[in-house]
C-alpha cells in the first residue's frame, strides 16, 4: 500500500502547471497586499471625488517636481491626446536616456520630467533593425545590479501616479459622459504597461534570481509597486468606466467584444477590490455597507493577509535550505484559522459560502458547488474509482514505470534537450504557421544558460524574419538560488506598438560539459510540451490590449486547457519516435514493443492523475463551502474521508497534510477554491485534440483538412485571449460546447 506522499512525489512533475500559477498567483497576492495599504491608508477619502493616487499623486507632483508650468499644465489638461506627447518610438523593450536596464527598457527615465529627448551614450540594451527603419531593444540582464530594480520600482511608480492624476484630470469634473473608450481604456493600457511589465520581472526574478541581495530588493520594489487600476480609482474614472460599460453594452454589434471585455474586466477589477476593502461604491453585493461593516471587513482583510503570510512562511520551511521543517502541529491552528476568517469574510461580503465567493472573483466558467459536483459524480458513476483505485490497476502501473525505464536504458535512447525543442518547433511551425529561430549572441540573459528564441510569422513567400510577432526566453536548467518546477510567465504583453515577451523556466540538470547532450526523462519532455501551451497562448492572443485582454485573464477554471492540449501531441503520429535519438551504444532504436509501453505508461499515469485531481478538488469544494472551522469534524477527518472517496489505493497515513497544504498554499497565493480546474480544462483539452483526429479509426487528419481545423483552433480559440468568453469562443471553435465524451474514451470507461 502507497502512502499518498508517494503518489504526489511520483505525479508532481506532471502537474507542472501547479509552479506556474503559484508564480502568477505571487505576482497577484503581492499586488492584493498592496492594494490593501492603499485602501486602509486612504479610506478618508472614499467618500469625495478624489482618489487616493490622485492625493498621492498632487503630493509628489507639489513637493518634488514640477516639469511644467502651470500654462503648459493647462494645455495639457484640455486633451487626453496631450498625456502622450513624449513616446519613444520603440517596438518593444528599449530607450535609452539611463544607466540603469530597466529604465532603458521601460521607456521611463527621469528625462521624463523635462520632457527631453537628450539620450545617453551608455547603452545597457542591445538592438537589432526591424525593417531597416526603427530599433528592436532588448533587456541587457547582465548588467543588472540588485538596486536598479527599486529604482526602477521607484521612478515607474512615480511617473504611473503622476500620468494618472493627469488623466483624472483631464476627464472634466462633472460632464464625464463625453469621455470615450478611445479617451479612456487605451490610456489606461499605456499609463499601466511600464508598471506592469516591472511587476512581472519582479515576479519572475523571485524565482530565478534568489541570491540575499536581490531577494532584499525585489522585498522592497514590491513594496513600492501599487497599480491603482488594481486597487481602487478614482470616483470620476470609475464612474467613466460603469458608464462606459452600459453604453457599449448597449451599442450591440456597433463595438467590439474586446472592447466590451476590456472595460468589463476594469470595471469587475474595482467592484471586487473596493468590495473587499469596503469601499463605497454602488452596483456590487451587498452595497449597503454601514461603518462598522467596513470596518469588519478590512479588520478581517488585515488578519486574513497576515495569517497566510505565516502559512506561506512557515509552510515552505525544507530541512535542506532552512534546517527546519513545520510539524502539523505548528500549521494546523493556522489552516483553521485562515479558514474561519474566509468563511466571515465571505459572509460579510454577502455571499453564502467561501467558495460562491471564491467562483465569482474569479469570474469562472462554474458557477456554483453543484456544476463542479456534477462533473466528480459522473466520473464516480463511470467506476473510475474501482477501476484505477484497485490493488491490479496500481501494480500494473508500477510495473509499467519500471519497464519503461528499463526499456529506455536497455535500448541506449534518451531524449535529447535540443532535439526536443526541434521537433516541438516543427510541429508549431506545421500547426500555426509561425517559425521560430534562436538568437545565438548577445542574449544578455539574468544567466549565462538562458537562451533568447524570436517567433516570426510565416507567409506564402516562407518566414518572413525582417520583424519578430513575438520573443520567449529559455532558462533550462536547474542551479542554486533559483526555485524547482517549470513555469511560464508573461514578461509584456502585446498592443499596438510592443510585441508578446515572456519567459519560461524548466528544472533540468544541466549537462556535465558543455558539448555533452542535455538528456532528459519523458515527464520532463512532458513538462516542455505543457508549458509551451501556456507560451502560445500568450504569444498569439491577437488583442489590441493585451494588458487587458491577454491570455492571462481567462477564466482561471479554462487556464489550463491549451498547456493540455500541448501535452497530447507528444503521443500522437511519430513526434515521440523523432526526439528518441541513439547513444551509440546499440544502434538499433527502440522497438514498436517498446513505444507501446511507453504510450502505456503515460495513459497509466494519467488515470492516476485522475484519482489524485478529484481528491483535491473535492477537498477543496468542502473546505470552502461546507466544512465548519468550529464544528465537530476536523480537517484531518475530512482529508480522509474525501480520501477514502477518490483514493483509497493513496489514503494520506496518520499526520500527513501534505494535500491540505497545497490547497492552503495555493489559497494564500491567491488561487482560491481553483484545484478542480485542472479536470475542467482537460474536458476542453481533450475534446479540442478530438477535432484532430479522424471519426472512424481516431487517426490524425491530414493534409488539407488537418490545416482546416489548425486555423479555426487559432482563430477562434487562441487568437482573441480573453477579448472573448472562453465559453463563447471554444463554441465557436468546434461549433459547440466541450463535451466529456473524448476524456471519458482516453480513460476506457464505459
Amino acid at each position: 500500500m502507497l502512502f499518498y506522499s508517494s503518489i504526489s512525489s511520483s505525479l508532481s512533475s506532471r502537474l507542472v502547471a501547479s509552479r506556474r500559477f503559484l508564480l502568477v498567483a505571487k505576482r497577484k497576492s503581492l499586488m492584493d497586499a498592496e492594494n490593501t495599504r492603499v485602501f486602509q491608508t486612504n479610506a478618508s477619502s472614499s467618500s469625495s471625488s478624489t482618489s487616493p493616487t490622485t492625493a498621492v499623486a498632487t503630493s509628489i507632483v507639489q513637493k518634488k517636481w514640477n516639469p511644467r508650468s502651470s500654462s503648459k499644465k493647462s494645455s495639457l489638461l484640455t486633451s487626453c491626446d496631450s498625456l502622450y506627447s513624449y513616446q519613444p518610438t520603440r517596438t518593444f523593450f528599449g530607450w535609452f536616456g539611463t544607466t540603469n536596464p530597466f529604465l532603458d527598457a521601460l521607456g521611463v527615465s527621469s528625462s521624463w520630467k523635462e520632457k527631453s529627448t537628450t539620450t545617453s551614450t551608455a547603452s545597457t540594451s542591445t538592438s537589432t533593425s526591424v525593417d531597416g527603419k526603427r530599433p528592436i531593444y532588448y533587456i541587457n540582464y547582465t548588467k543588472m545590479r540588485p538596486d536598479d530594480i527599486t529604482k526602477a520600482a521607484s521612478e515607474c511608480q512615480a511617473r504611473y501616479l503622476y500620468d494618472l492624476k493627469i488623466l483624472e484630470e483631464s476627464l472634466g469634473e462633472d460632464d464625464i459622459t463625453l469621455c470615450s473608450y478611445d479617451d479612456l481604456v487605451p490610456k489606461l493600457e499605456r499609463i499601466t504597461r511600464p508598471l506592469t511589465i516591472l511587476q512581472n520581472h519582479v515576479a519572475l526574478f523571485s524565482m530565478v534570481r534568489k541570491e540575499p541581495d536581490f531577494e532584499n530588493a525585489l522585498h522592497q520594489a514590491n513594496d513600492i509597486l501599487q497599480m491603482s487600476h488594481a486597487g481602487a480609482f478614482s470616483d470620476r474614472i470609475y464612474n467613466a468606466l460603469v458608464r462606459m460599460e452600459h453604453e457599449l453594452q448597449n451599442m450591440s454589434n456597433n463595438a467590439s467584444e474586446e472592447s466590451k471585455r476590456a472595460v468589463r474586466h476594469l470595471v469587475r477589477q474595482q467592484q471586487r477590490q473596493r468590495q473587499l476593502h469596503g469601499y463605497s461604491i454602488t452596483n456590487v453585493k451587498n452595497d449597503d455597507h454601514d461603518p462598522e461593516t467596513i470596518q469588519q471587513i478590512k479588520a478581517t482583510q488585515q488578519r486574513l493577509r497576515a495569517a497566510q503570510t505565516q502559512f506561506i512562511s512557515k509552510s515552505s520551511w525544507t530541512m535542506e535550505e532552512h534546517g527546519k521543517a513545520a510539524t502539523p502541529q505548528e500549521l494546523i491552528p493556522i489552516m483553521y484559522e485562515i479558514s474561519a476568517l474566509q468563511q466571515y469574510q465571505s459572509r460579510l461580503l454577502g455571499y453564502d459560502s467561501y467558495l460562491d465567493y471564491s467562483l465569482d472573483y474569479h469570474d469562472a466558467m462554474a458557477k456554483n458547488l453543484q456544476e463542479i459536483e456534477a462533473v466528480h459524480g459522473v466520473f464516480e458513476k463511470l467506476g473510475a474509482v474501482q477501476k484505477f483505485a484497485s490493488d491490479d490497476f496500481q501494480s500494473f502501473y508500477l510495473d509499467l514505470r519500471s519497464n519503461a525505464s528499463q526499456i529506455i536504458r536497455s535500448s541506449g535512447e534518451y531524449f535529447e534537450f535540443n532535439r526536443v525543442l526541434n521537433e516541438l518547433f516543427e510541429l508549431c511551425q506545421e500547426m500555426f504557421d509561425i517559425g521560430i529561430r534562436e538568437q545565438e549572441r548577445d542574449v544578455n540573459g539574468w544567466h549565462r544558460d538562458v537562451r533568447l528564441f524570436h517567433v516570426y510569422r510565416n507567409t506564402d513567400g516562407g518566414m518572413n524574419e525582417e520583424a519578430p510577432m513575438a520573443s520567449f526566453y529559455v532558462d533550462p536548467y536547474r542551479r542554486p538560488h533559483k526555485d524547482s518546477g517549470c513555469f511560464m510567465t508573461p514578461l509584456q504583453y502585446k498592443n499596438g506598438d510592443s510585441i508578446p515577451i515572456a519567459a519560461v523556466s524548466f528544472d533540468i540538470r544541466p549537462p556535465v560539459w558543455d558539448d555533452a547532450p542535455i538528456q532528459l526523462d519523458l515527464d520532463q519532455v512532458m513538462n516542455i510540451f505543457h508549458e509551451f501551451g501556456h507560451l502560445l497562448q500568450h504569444i498569439l492572443a491577437d488583442v489590441k490590449l493585451g494588458a487587458f485582454s491577454g491570455a492571462q485573464n481567462i477564466e482561471e477554471d479554462a487556464s489550463e486547457a491549451m498547456s493540455q492540449f500541448m501535452e497530447y501531441w507528444l503521443f500522437e503520429g511519430e513526434v515521440i519516435s523523432k526526439i528518441l535519438q541513439s547513444s551509440g551504444q546499440s544502434g538499433e532504436g527502440i522497438s514498436k514493443d517498446g513505444l507501446d509501453i511507453l504510450f502505456q505508461q503515460q495513459k497509466v499515469t494519467k488515470c492516476n492523475e485522475l484519482l489524485h485531481r478529484l481528491f483535491l478538488g473535492q477537498l477543496e469544494l468542502e473546505l470552502s463551502s461546507s466544512f465548519d472551522p468550529h464544528g465537530d469534524e476536523s480537517m484531518i477527518a475530512l482529508q480522509r474521508k474525501c480520501a477514502e472517496r477518490f483514493i483509497p489505493c493513496h489514503v494520506p497515513s496518520k499526520g500527513n497534510i501534505e494535500p491540505l497544504v497545497e490547497i492552503f498554499q495555493n489559497n494564500a497565493y491567491g488561487k482560491c477554491s481553483m484545484q478542480y480546474r485542472y479536470l475542467w480544462s482537460e474536458i476542453m483539452s481533450a475534446d479540442a485534440f478530438s477535432a484532430f483526429l479522424e471519426h472512424d479509426g481516431g487517426k490524425l487528419k491530414q493534409g488539407k483538412e488537418f490545416k482546416q481545423v489548425c486555423k479555426q483552433l487559432q482563430k477562434e480559440w487562441i487568437a482573441v485571449g480573453s477579448s472573448v468568453n472562453t465559453s463563447q469562443a471554444y463554441e465557436s471553435f468546434r461549433g459547440r460546447g466541450a463535451s466529456m465524451d473524448s476524456l471519458i474514451a482516453r480513460y476506457s470507461l464505459p
